[in-house]
């Protein structure tokens, strides 16, 4: 009798539970993705994603998709998540190198100063490069340098993200240009990053951490734009026709993805299908409004309620 009724009140708090999060998930109307570890990991589409952002699409509901990650442009994301039969339009994708590059364009208009007579030094990748061309920025890469050493004190950005191909000359052409009086800015300050066969590798943030300890200098201008730092949302809220209390970040990184939606006061969900994994301790400062198993599971929350059989 007494595994009855624990058995009972445990479906009735689970119930209450379903109820709660099917009340708060029915009222969004824009809704904003991490990707890996949310809608794929590594090469492979999470069960139920293609249909479920098809089900929200149908619905009316507003899709965009949020990622820190610096080293892929927008048109890319665009490719891989069509060959995972979800089609969505470039300008519905922002990353951390988008992100960046539409704040300084920002920081530099208020500034009364044209993009294009900005000098900036990336270390990164493709994507950030390409993001902070796009918007007019003069993007040098290493061998403008050879040879021409008085170059090092007319760039006037030093900006950084992920970058695997990174080596000595790279860091030491950021540090002689910080020292020539440039600004020192990144995209993003994730420590790591996920890695093949369940490990882990460096992130932007290890990147970051070298040029610091060698200049004395922290990242200036706000930076870094990336997630968890709540103006990652300022161009998505700009985008969209609703207000923040109707959008919802989905996703799946604790000191990211969930802190960033708590700093800018947007409801918070955590899936398992990623980083954070059940019984993983979730400190009281990234506590997410709602944990589900997967995207699946929203799906299925909204398509049939919360009494539905699982």
């Amino acid at each position: 009798m007494l595994i009855s009724v624990v058995s009972l009140m445990k479906l009735a708090m689970r119930q209450v539970d379903r109820t709660a999060a099917f009340k708060i998930l029915q009222d969004k109307q824009a809704w904003i993705f991490d990707m890996d570890g949310v809608i794929y990991t590594g090469n492979d589409p999470i069960s139920g994603a293609a249909s479920f952002l098809n089900f929200l699409k149908t619905s009316g509901k507003q899709v965009f998709f949020l990622t820190n990650n610096s080293t892929r442009t927008r048109e890319r994301y665009v490719s891989i998540l069509k060959s995972f039969d979800i089609h969505v339009k470039t300008s519905n994708i922002f990353t951390s190198a988008t992100i960046t590059a539409s704040r300084l364009r920002l920081h530099f208009y208020k500034e009364k100063i044209n993009p294009s007579n900005v000098i900036i030094y990336v270390i990164g990748e493709n994507g950030l490069k390409e993001a902070l061309r796009g918007e007019g920025f003069t993007v040098l890469e290493e061998k403008a340098f050879q040879g021409n050493p008085s170059l090092y004190s007319r760039v006037n950005l030093v900006t950084v993200g992920l970058d695997r191909n990174l080596t000595y000359q790279k860091l030491d052409i950021g540090l002689k240009c910080m020292h020539g009086g440039a600004f020192f800015v990144a995209s993003n300050d994730d420590p790591t990053l996920p890695s093949a066969g369940n490990t882990i590798a460096p992130g932007a943030g290890s990147i970051i951490s070298a040029l610091v300890t060698a200049s004395g200098k922290e990242p200036e201008l706000g930076s870094p734009f990336g997630k968890p730092n709540r103006m990652v949302f300022d161009d998505i809220i700009s985008k969209s026709k609703h207000d923040i209390s109707k959008m919802i970040m989905v996703g799946d990184r604790l000191e990211t993805d969930i802190l960033a939606a708590k700093n800018a006061s947007i409801t918070s969900l955590l899936v398992k299908t990623g980083i954070w994994q059940e019984g993983h301790a979730i400190p009281h400062k990234f506590q997410p409004d709602l944990v589900l198993e997967s995207i699946s599971a929203i799906h299925e929350l909204l398509k049939h309620g919360p009494n539905f059989k699982d």
